[in-house]
Parts: structure tokens; sequence; C-alpha cells
């Protein structure tokens, strides 16, 4: 087997790829193109093939349920995903089900929208990731640091994620130090205090 190609991309050049689901929804409420887009990243800013999983998960009866995982091969910058087309909207795309990929990967609009509401309610297995896909989003610029701050604020007092606070007290700390202004500081010292 020649693994002069893979080593190049992966051994030779410098950065990491970030992946992000595209997707759209017709009239009746399912799905009618789903794409993962790839970016090239940092470093050397080349793009690479991935292989892992699309989960897509939804809400029933207030409780997030896997309802279809897929494997997909990612090449160049705009992969198709078929087998997802005609399958009822998700309410949450999870891009990297079972930690497959070596990228960053990001959340799109929908599935952000219920993360920020029910990210405590996501299997265990696949919080830890969601909250560094977050993370990820930050340092990009594709989150504000004061929603990264306010979502792990709500999340931490339900019970579920409450032990992310001495796990991310570094993330906290850069928040707290590098990011946040004066006004959103105070307040979130104030109810990370209240979480503690």
């Amino acid at each position: 087997m020649n693994l002069d190609g893979w080593t190049k991309l992966w051994l030779q050049k410098s950065g990491i790829n970030t992946l992000v689901a595209d997707y759209d929804v017709d009239a009746q409420g399912r799905i009618s193109r789903f794409e993962l887009l790839q970016g090239k990243g940092n470093g050397d800013a080349v793009l690479r093939p991935h292989r892992l999983q699309v989960a897509l998960f939804h809400d029933r009866e207030g409780k997030p349920g896997l309802e279809k995982t897929v494997t997909v091969n990612v090449t160049g910058e705009r992969t198709a995903v078929d087998d997802l087309v005609g399958e009822p909207a998700p309410d949450f795309v999870y891009p990297n089900y079972g930690d497959h990929a070596y990228a960053k990967f990001y959340l799109d609009d929908r599935s952000m929208a219920y993360a920020r509401r029910h990210l405590d309610l996501l299997p265990a297995s696949v919080r830890p990731g969601i909250w560094s896909t977050l993370w990820f989003m930050v340092q990009d610029g594709r989150l504000s640091p004061s929603t990264y701050m306010a979502i792990f604020l709500d999340m931490a007092p339900r019970g579920n994620d409450a032990r992310q606070l001495s796990s991310f007290r570094w993330k906290l700390n850069t928040l707290l130090d590098q990011y946040l202004n004066q006004a959103v500081w105070r307040d979130a010292m104030e109810r990370l205090h209240a979480v503690a």
C-alpha cells in the first residue's frame, strides 16, 4: 500500500481543517439537500480526506433521541450526503459522532440553537465533543465569548454538566481574562460563583 499521498497531507502539511453541516429543508419538513463543507483552516491550508459519522437527533417530547447515523467519506470542499436526503429535518446534527475525524467541527445554525437550549439533554457520549466544538467556534470567531459563557452558566446548574466547571477552568479563565468586556465579566463572575 502506497501511503505517500496520505503522508504528504497528514504528516508533512500543518494545520487543521474545519467541517460543518449545510443542509436545506423542504416545505414538508424533510431534508432536500445535505452537504459537509470543509474549510482549509490554518497552517498550510490544504483540504484533507476524512471518514466520519454524521448523526441526526430529533426532539422527542423534550428529550433528544438519536434518529440516524451515516458514515461519510469527506473529499474536497463540499461533500454531498445523499443518504440523508428525504429524512425528517433534525433538531440537532452532530457531524463527528463517535469522534472519528481529526478536524475542527462547527455547529450549523439550527443545531446551535438547539444546543443553547438543550445541550444538557444530549447524550453524555457527545457532550464533551460539543463543548469542544463550541470552544473552537469561539476561537475562530464563529461564536461570541459571551454566548459561550452564557451557555456554560445556563447548563452548569442543570446537573449533567456541573462537573465541567473544574475541567473547563482554563477555558473559563481564558474567557474571563482575554475575551470578555468588563460588564460581561462582572456578570459572568457573579453567576459563576453562584453555580460553583
